[in-house]
């Protein structure tokens, strides 16, 4: 595993588990509008073989630009889902008909990229991650937030992680935001992403993620070195700045 280090003193003001606060639940059955043209081919459907109910959601930061990754990625990693387990959820006599069930999944770090200097990346842990909505006709359908990707087992992402638990002295590795978990399964774009299974790498027609459109088609390694190489030439940047 090849490490580049990162020397940068810019730090997060906020910090969240999930790395998105849901603020409004807006949530349309199956795949959204333009969901299925984000990239050349997609399959509808997620590996569970049923539709994913897709959720609006109201992040805490931004996570689609190198800078809002040098600002508040602790890690840059190419990572495989290997497994996943369901966390239940409380019920009692005040329940909604329609909530959410959590899941974690247990990430393998295949390789570093780039680091925070002081947040040595493991090279597996878990992480919590969009999970099912529970319906009011008693169906589960699998969630994942508006332009995510769902973090699925058996695929592979090229990730911005959060060290949440730094300042706790514990480790909480979780994805940075919704623009921070790209599609990595051969090239970068290929894969899943919003609960689909992207075929082909192609222009994204939602909204602007800059680092995905950089890395779009190249190779993790390719990729990962010019993340890299970006997010070293901001931080030299931004302490001559200082």
């Amino acid at each position: 595993m090849t490490e580049n280090a990162g020397r940068v003193h810019a730090r997060r003001r906020h910090r969240s588990i999930l790395g998105a606060t849901v603020a409004t639940l807006s949530i349309a059955s199956g795949c959204s509008s333009d969901a299925g043209s984000d990239a050349g081919a997609a399959d509808a459907a997620t590996s569970e073989g049923r539709a994913p109910v897709i959720i609006e959601a109201s992040e805490r930061y931004l996570s689609h630009t190198f800078e809002d990754w040098l600002r508040q990625a602790d890690a840059v990693v190419l990572a495989e889902v290997v497994s996943e387990r369901r966390r239940e959820p409380v019920a009692d006599a005040t329940s909604p008909k329609r909530y959410p069930v959590g899941r974690t999944i247990a990430v393998e770090v295949v390789e570093v990229y780039w680091q925070r200097e002081g947040h040595a990346t493991p090279d597996q842990f878990e992480m919590n991650a969009w999970g099912w909505m529970a319906l009011e006709t008693g169906e589960e359908r699998p969630s994942v937030g508006e332009r995510s990707a769902r973090l699925e087992v058996g695929h592979r992402y090229l990730i911005a992680l959060d060290d949440a638990g730094a300042e706790a002295k514990e480790a909480l590795w979780t994805i940075l935001g919704s623009g921070a978990g790209l599609p990595a399964d051969s090239v970068i774009g290929v894969g899943e992403h919003e609960a689909q299974i992207i075929r082909e790498p192609g222009p994204r027609n939602t909204d602007s993620n800059q680092v995905a459109d950089a890395v779009a088609g190249l190779d993790a390694d390719a990729a990962g070195a010019l993340i890299a190489q970006r997010l070293n030439a901001l931080s030299q940047a931004t302490q001559g700045r200082d």
